[in-house]
């Protein structure tokens, strides 16, 4: 894939620091051009750019270097709803007005700031809740409604055994 794209890429870079000086050279081009013939290199190049990461990324996997990472990540997925509803009110919190306010008084690079934190404190924080738990507790809600509130065990075994239930006397 990179032996593909990359030539692509550095043809591409070429072409527009020859050709392209300003945008409205660019505009005159393309109301010239009938076929844009240089512009249907760019989905080859992504497709083949594409695959080429992907390769790499189940090189990486297979070889064991992210073992640590894919489990994080599948805690992650397995507490999709609680992540998503945690995001969005970490995200609420930090950005509007009734929480910190930060609405547009970021830059962009700032920005992918918050978003680090977000997707590692959602890593550490699913990783450590499915220690001790079988579902989120969005997860666990939401099995509960569904199987009409039947007595659905949220706890481990190992959990059960750290926090034991309170035994109700009658």
């Amino acid at each position: 894939g990179y032996a593909v794209a990359i030539p692509i890429t550095i043809y591409e870079l070429w072409y527009a620091a020859q050709y392209t000086t300003s945008v409205t050279v660019m505009m005159k081009q393309i109301e010239q051009t009938a076929i844009p013939w240089k512009s249907l290199l760019y989905p080859v190049q992504r497709i083949f750019m594409a695959m080429a990461h992907c390769a790499v990324m189940i090189l990486l996997v297979k070889s064991g270097y992210l073992t640590a990472l894919c489990k994080r990540l599948q805690a992650v997925g397995q507490m999709a709803l609680s992540n998503y509803i945690l995001q969005t009110v970490l995200c609420s919190l930090f950005f509007y007005g009734y929480g910190l306010g930060f609405y547009d008084r970021l830059q962009l690079h700032e920005v992918y700031y918050f978003v680090a934190f977000a997707v590692a404190l959602q890593l550490l924080w699913s990783s450590l809740w499915l220690k001790y738990f079988t579902f989120g507790p969005l997860e666990w809600l939401w099995r509960s409604l569904t199987y009409k509130w039947q007595n659905i065990s949220i706890r481990k075994p190992l959990a059960t055994k750290l926090f034991p239930a309170r035994v109700m006397s009658k």
